[in-house]
C-alpha cells in the first residue's frame, strides 16, 4: 500500500472490497475520520461500485470469444482483482482500456483505434465524480508530460472544456498521455498524446471513430487525438485553440 498521505484510488478500492490487512484498514479508517477530502473520495467510490459491478458483469457476459490471444473471462471465472481493477480504472486506472481493446481488436489497428474503443466506455457519470484539487491536477499533467518528454500544461485550459484528470496509458510499449475534460453540458472529452512513430498510419483531421467525433493532428514529433460525443465543429475549434497555445 502507498503511504497514507498518497493513497491511490486503487488502495481505496481494496479497502472498500475488504482486501487489506486489519492494520491497513484501521489506518485508513483513522485517516477518514480526520480527512474530509479522503472521506469524499470514499463516498464517490462507494457510489460508483454497485453500478460498476453490474456493468462489468454485463460486459463480460456479452464479450465475444477470440480465435487468438488471451480469452475474456466470464463472470463465473474471473478472479477478485477484475472488478477492483475496473473500479479503479474509472477512478484513474485504465483497466477498461485493456478489456475493451481486446473485445474490439482487429489486426493492424493504430493507437487511435484503441483510444476510441476506450473512450466509448466514458459516460457523464464517469467524469462527474472527478473533482480533484487544482494542485493535484497540475501534478498529474506535469507527471504524464514528463513521461512523454513534452510540456502539456497549456492543454489544461481549452475552450468549452473543464480539465478533470491526466493519466498515463500505453500502446505496444509506447506511453500515451490521456487528458480528460468535461464540456459545458457534462459530456466527457479526451485529448490523448503520443510520440509519433514511423509505423503510425492514421488519418489526420476531423473524422468519426467508433461513433465518436474525433480530430487528429501531429505537431513537434507528437500525435494528438481529441475525441468525444461532441460535434466535429466544436472539436475543430478546440484543436485550433490547442495549436495556438
Amino acid at each position: 500500500m502507498t503511504h497514507v498521505n498518497e493513497l491511490s484510488d486503487a488502495d481505496l478500492v481494496r479497502f472498500l472490497d475488504g482486501q487489506m490487512s486489519k492494520a491497513e484498514s484501521r489506518s485508513i479508517r483513522s485517516r477518514i475520520d480526520r480527512d474530509s477530502s479522503l472521506s469524499e473520495r470514499i463516498d464517490q467510490l462507494s457510489f460508483s461500485i454497485p453500478s460498476l459491478r453490474s456493468s462489468m458483469d454485463a460486459l463480460l457476459t456479452e464479450a465475444p470469444k477470440f480465435p487468438f490471444g488471451p480469452t475474456v473471462q466470464r463472470p463465473s471465472e474471473r478472479i477478485d482483482w477484475t472488478f477492483g481493477a475496473l473500479a479503479a480504472g474509472v477512478a484513474g486506472i485504465a483497466f477498461g482500456a485493456a478489456l475493451t481493446a481486446l473485445a474490439f481488436y482487429e489486426p493492424d489497428e493504430q493507437w487511435t483505434d484503441h483510444v476510441a474503443v476506450y473512450q466509448m466506455l466514458y459516460v457523464e457519470e464517469t467524469v462527474a465524480a472527478l473533482n480533484l484539487e487544482p494542485a493535484v491536477l497540475e501534478q498529474q499533467i506535469q507527471s504524464v508530460g514528463a513521461a512523454l518528454g513534452v510540456d502539456l500544461n497549456h492543454l489544461s485550459d481549452l475552450p468549452h472544456l473543464e480539465f478533470r484528470r491526466a493519466q498515463l496509458l500505453g500502446f505496444e510499449g509506447r506511453a500515451i498521455a490521456q487528458l480528460v475534460y468535461v464540456d459545458e453540458v457534462g459530456r466527457p472529452v479526451a485529448l490523448c498524446v503520443i510520440e509519433t512513430s514511423p509505423s503510425d498510419d492514421i488519418d489526420l483531421g476531423s473524422s468519426v471513430m467508433r461513433g465518436l467525433a474525433a480530430n487528429t493532428w501531429t505537431e513537434g514529433g507528437y500525435g494528438y487525438l481529441l475525441i468525444g460525443r461532441q460535434d466535429t465543429e466544436m472539436l475543430e475549434e478546440i484543436r485550433l485553440s490547442a495549436n495556438a497555445l
